[in-house]
């Protein structure tokens, strides 16, 4: 399974590295063709940057499970920017529950405290660390770090843990846990 997730990386996700071996392969093709006009070094010439197109192409083309998840939690943030929860009640589960501080909350509680907390603290922008996704079948699990620019020039910083589900109609979020500090932070809102 690992090595299925670092091929869907490096050639759907990430192929940037692969593109730049290609180009290296490829005047290294010019090079040998120049030196030794055979047709077999003119064929690899040819074929590198066709090979390299059809990459380009399919990371364009496909999104993948991890992509996917990226692209709604990134819907999620330009919406909270906005001042909406409506993406975040979109690509939430309905059975989606919330732990904080030890205590579990259904789906409209969390909303609910979602609101409360663009209330008190004016977000203007959500930025995201690292998002480390792993994809077991039909679950995933997301780990990242945001970093939330308040209007009043301050920052907060929160941290996520979140597990999907794949459902018929994409990802949907089951469960969310705000993690470190924080939480803390949490808990003394009004």
């Amino acid at each position: 399974m690992i090595a299925q997730s670092a091929l869907e990386a490096m050639f759907f996700e990430d192929p940037l590295p692969l593109l730049i071996g290609l180009a290296v392969a490829e005047l290294a093709a010019l090079a040998m063709w120049r030196a030794r006009r055979t047709r077999a070094w003119l064929a690899a010439a040819c074929a590198i940057p066709v090979l390299a197109g059809a990459i380009g192409l399919l990371a364009w083309a496909v999104q993948t499970d991890r992509e996917q998840i990226a692209s709604h939690l990134r819907a999620v943030a330009d919406g909270v920017e906005v001042g909406s929860l409506a993406p975040a009640d979109r690509y939430t589960d309905p059975g989606c529950r919330m732990t904080r501080a030890g205590l579990s909350a259904p789906k409209s509680a969390m909303l609910a405290l979602a609101r409360r907390v663009m209330l008190t603290w004016p977000i203007q922008s959500v930025r995201f660390g690292k998002i480390q996704t792993l994809v077991a079948g039909p679950n995933a699990t997301s780990a990242f770090q945001t970093t939330l620019s308040l209007r009043t020039g301050e920052s907060v910083a929160v941290g996520w843990r979140i597990q999907w589900a794949r459902r018929a109609e994409g990802w949907r979020v089951t469960a969310v846990d705000v993690t470190g500090r924080s939480a803390e932070a949490l808990d003394a809102l009004p």
